[in-house]
């Protein structure tokens, strides 16, 4: 036999749990629209499934290779960030010096689901210059991971 006291005290804790779970439903609520896209390269698709992600191409570990005879550029792998569509990126050129001095950084090409590619011209960053100032890009994508 259960007693009323003890009836009334789990009827507390399911209240206090289902609180819990509402509070914890509104907060993923909340979240998915904290990415809201609205155009893409491709059809839109579930909002939760909108992503931000953002990296480098890191400071001492560029790989940029000389192209033409006044640019280089460098491919940029984003395939971490788990994309199925192609995302919209956004990047600039981050470094100590002489970067001030070059264009390009934030024209970006041949974007795909786990890579893009930025030439920059840059008479001065040729052959390993740029390495040696470390330049690198920054970058942010926005697109779907499912």
């Amino acid at each position: 036999v259960v007693s009323t006291q003890s009836t009334g005290q789990q009827t507390q804790k399911i209240q206090q749990q289902t609180q819990k779970i509402d509070n914890i439903t509104k907060e993923i609520q909340s979240r998915e629209k904290d990415v809201l896209v609205v155009s893409g390269e491709e059809a839109l698709r579930d909002p939760s499934c909108a992503r931000v992600c953002a990296g480098t191409s890191k400071r001492d570990s560029t790989k940029w290779d000389n192209f033409g005879v006044d640019s280089i550029y460098t491919d940029v792998d984003i395939s971490k960030c788990g994309f199925v569509t192609v995302p919209t990126v956004t990047t600039s050129m981050e470094g100590v010096t002489h970067h001030w001095d070059t264009t390009g950084s934030s024209e970006i090409y041949n974007v795909t689901t786990s890579k893009f590619r930025i030439y920059v011209k840059a008479v001065k960053g040729r052959n390993g210059a740029a390495n040696n100032w470390k330049w690198n890009i920054e970058w942010i994508a926005v697109g779907y991971t499912c």
